[in-house]
């Protein structure tokens, strides 16, 4: 759990940075993979479980399932590059 906690905190702050998702939905993952962290070092630490610090987490990975399947993510404003803009791009 340690080691998905350390890298799910670095997973869920990403599309509260590039605002992918809704801020509060992201920073809600932030916060309960945080606190399933600190209960995780708290068990190995102090041979304390305290598995109600997890439950958060658990909350969260069903509504952004939830979420994502409703919503979706964003599509890019990128657009597709015509064959006209291609050629003027190559080096003559």
């Amino acid at each position: 759990m340690v080691f998905y906690g350390v890298g799910a905190l670095v997973f869920y702050s990403l599309p509260y940075q590039a605002r992918s998702l809704p801020r509060w939905l992201s920073g809600f993952g932030v916060v309960a993979v945080a606190v399933g962290l600190f209960s995780s070092v708290l068990f190995l630490a102090a041979d304390i479980d305290w598995f109600l610090l997890g439950f958060p987490t658990g909350v969260f990975e069903l509504v952004i399932g939830v979420w994502l399947i409703v919503n979706g993510l964003p599509r890019p404003a990128v657009e597709a590059p015509t064959p006209d803009s291609v050629m003027a791009d190559a080096p003559a």
